[in-house]
């Protein structure tokens, strides 16, 4: 009984890595990056700066985003059961209002680990979209 559970924590965890690659992937597909060459001709990736790309820092989404409204707190409480897999879903809840209710950094933290899949410090419309799906 014990190595069927190791087994399905390690497809959980392989389906999370698969998934945060096809992400990633999918980002560096977008069409919203250009190829720039540099005077050496070593070609770069640079994002064009377009006036529809919204960015919005991990703070202000993770404040006025997620936990000024129910419909945000139900979203990081289902980013949340992805991470907390073997835990009571009432303590994954309360966990959700604690971060909510508290003014210290380690709603950032989390809010980084769950939605910011390229670790630039900001949350995009793709990210944003992750754990939409009802």
């Amino acid at each position: 009984m014990v190595s069927v559970g190791l087994c399905i924590l390690e497809t959980i965890a392989a389906i999370e890595t698969l998934l945060k690659v096809s992400q990633q992937y999918a980002l560096l597909l977008e069409p919203n990056v250009t190829n720039v060459v540099t005077a050496d001709n070593e070609p770069f990736d640079e994002p064009r700066t377009a006036p529809s790309v919204s960015l919005v820092s991990i703070h202000h989404y993770s404040r006025h985003g997620l936990c000024k409204s129910f419909k945000g707190k139900k979203k990081l409480y289902k980013a949340m059961k992805t991470k907390l897999c073997l835990t009571k879903l009432s303590f994954t809840a309360e966990f959700v209002m604690d971060l909510c209710s508290q003014k210290h950094g380690m709603l950032e933290k989390w809010v980084a680990a769950l939605f910011d899949i390229d670790g630039d410090g900001y949350i995009t419309h793709f990210e944003k979209q992750l754990y939409d799906n009802d």
